[in-house]
């Protein structure tokens, strides 16, 4: 109770105690003690329930993430565009392509906004699945474009998902379509140089990352329940 008095008076002060003391649980005694912690409050408040989404969206736990939703909405915490997208990021972890794309479609729906993160979880999922989605990756990307998103930011997991030469042919056709738009073979080496050469580069981005599960090793529920919100 006294903790909760001393956020209610950060609140005030526009500040966020919670979400400064669980930084440090998570820092200094890890996530079990953390959860502890955010759990014991009666309002821990959206920003310290970001940041632990966000934890397990780092370590693709689904089951977590989806209690934790489950804790915000019995407190009366509403999802912002931050944690929308963070719940992306976990469904992407395990290549949910078809939940996270219904995601971005029903946060366009409802007028929320829809940044080129919701668009990088897009592409993340479609390079994680097995196989890759080749076709929802590249729509996503033509999107991406069409809003007017610098699309080098998301040449990483776009070369995932289509492998490095169509990423080469799509960047391409990107900086046709985008005025003032720069170099494409420039970021694309930045890229390939992850892996030291352009060959190793190449091979990497085509074999999936070894503890990336695939969609059917988890059932994620996290998008049926935004959708009940």
């Amino acid at each position: 109770h006294q903790s909760d008095a001393k956020v209610m008076v950060a609140e005030d002060e526009g500040m966020d105690v919670v979400a400064t003391m669980l930084r440090e649980q998570l820092k200094k005694n890890g996530v079990l003690v953390a959860e502890a912690f955010l759990f014991a409050h009666s309002n821990p408040g959206i920003k310290a329930c970001n940041m632990l989404m966000n934890h397990y969206a780092g370590a693709g736990d689904a089951m977590k993430a989806s209690a934790l939703l489950d804790f915000m909405l019995s407190r009366g915490i509403l999802p912002t565009a931050v944690t929308y997208a963070t719940m992306c990021k976990v469904m992407a972890f395990h290549g949910q392509v078809k939940l996270v794309d219904n995601m971005v479609k029903m946060l366009e729906r409802n007028q929320e906004e829809v940044n080129v993160y919701f668009y990088s979880a897009l592409l993340a999922a479609c390079g994680n699945c097995n196989p890759p989605d080749v076709t929802t990756a590249e729509h996503a990307f033509q999107e991406v474009v069409r809003k007017g998103f610098q699309p080098h930011r998301l040449l990483k997991v776009l070369a995932r998902a289509v492998g490095v030469s169509r990423a080469r042919e799509l960047m391409s056709w990107a900086q046709s379509v985008l005025p003032g738009y720069g170099a494409v073979d420039e970021p694309l080496s930045k890229v390939l140089m992850v892996w030291g050469t352009p060959q190793d580069g190449a091979k990497a981005l085509q074999t999936p990352m070894h503890f990336w599960p695939t969609a059917s090793c988890v059932n994620c529920t996290l998008y049926e329940k935004y959708a009940s919100i």
